[in-house]
């Protein structure tokens, strides 16, 4: 698994900043690396089986790492989204965490989603010039795995959420 390049991640991280209005820490960067489904289940949920969340995960950032995980194959497959604009939903999260934004709860979850996923937005709109980015906001039922990580999993009859 290659990472993406130190120079790839600061330009996106300005751009992420920027978009929030959160400040980069000076001292330190995220690392972003490629992850299978096998792998985003097994840092979701820290098993492979009952993790409702990994098959439609794009990335995964948890509080307290640098490290910022993507599925590549779905980015691929999405339609609507591309690698760099996940990588902005992830600095954010990032971001958020380094700026001490914290949260223990499941409405904390959705505005800190709601957030990166406007970030993602407004990164598909201005840079890769397409208008009203039909991005899936979290919903369903929230699950607090412990304190920032979250999943949500969607109701019997709809996906979970594709970012």
């Amino acid at each position: 698994m290659t990472p993406v390049s130190a120079a790839v991640v600061k330009t996106l991280l300005v751009i992420a900043a920027s978009l929030n209005g959160y400040t980069i820490p000076k001292d330190k960067l995220p690392t972003i690396k490629e992850a299978s489904i096998e792998e985003m289940a097994q840092r979701l949920c820290g098993n492979t089986r009952e993790c409702p969340g990994a098959i439609n995960t794009l990335g995964i950032y948890k509080d307290g790492t640098d490290e910022i995980w993507l599925n590549k194959q779905l980015i691929e497959m999405a339609a609507e989204v591309d690698e760099p604009s996940v990588i902005i939903h992830e600095l954010t999260h990032w971001l958020q965490d380094t700026n001490k934004i914290q949260w223990a709860s499941c409405p904390g979850a959705f505005v800190r989603e709601w957030e990166a996923y406007t970030a993602q937005a407004r990164y598909i709109v201005m840079v890769e010039h397409k208008t009203d980015p039909d991005l899936s906001v979290p919903h369903g039922l929230c699950n607090v795995v412990e304190p920032g990580m979250v999943i949500f999993a969607a109701p019997p009859s709809k996906q979970a959420f594709p970012l």
